[in-house]
């Protein structure tokens, strides 16, 4: 019914403690985001979207009847840790597609296939890019990678002697 106007339910904070907790997130983004501002859309509306996670747990916890639901410091901290995974998940995942040169693109590509194999030999990151770079490109790009820690050499034996036999994903340097 479109002239169906609901009464909305205004959910109070069981304690100052909740509020403390959403004020001290807040903050929190704030700082992340002034530390890297390319963060911005993905953790710019994580406050907010806590605080919905944290009242939808609170009326599926409480119910909504009665003195109604309170949303408490549990709630808050529940929600704010999804929010703040799923934003940084996020902006992690997209600096590996987004890149602004074709150096950027190509080096995330290796760090990509390097990431889904969790452990990826020369070999393997030559048949996933199907042979579209040389292999001293490829050996440019894995040490450009390696000195930005993202990514870490499996040490092994070849042809007799120790050597980099493959990489290992680290995640984003910090």
């Amino acid at each position: 019914d479109p002239n169906l106007r609901a009464t909305p339910q205004i959910l109070r904070w069981a304690d100052s403690s909740a509020e403390d907790c959403y004020a001290e997130f807040e903050k929190h983004v704030e700082r992340l985001i002034e530390r890297d501002e390319e963060t911005k859309h993905y953790l710019g509306r994580a406050a907010e979207i806590a605080v919905r996670l944290a009242t939808i747990r609170s009326v599926g916890r409480c119910g909504p009847y009665g003195e109604g639901p309170m949303v408490d410091r549990g709630d808050v901290e529940w929600g704010r840790d999804i929010a703040l995974i799923c934003g940084a998940r996020m902006a992690e995942d997209a600096r590996g597609f987004i890149a602004d040169t074709d150096r950027q693109r190509w080096a995330n590509k290796i760090l990509r296939v390097i990431r889904q194999k969790q452990e990826a030999r020369p070999r393997d990151i030559q048949r996933a890019l199907r042979c579209a770079l040389k292999s001293a490109d490829v050996q440019d790009h894995l040490r450009n990678l390696e000195e930005a820690g993202l990514i870490s050499p499996v040490k092994g034996e070849l042809r007799g002697r120790l050597a980099t036999i493959a990489y290992r994903y680290r995640g984003a340097s910090s």
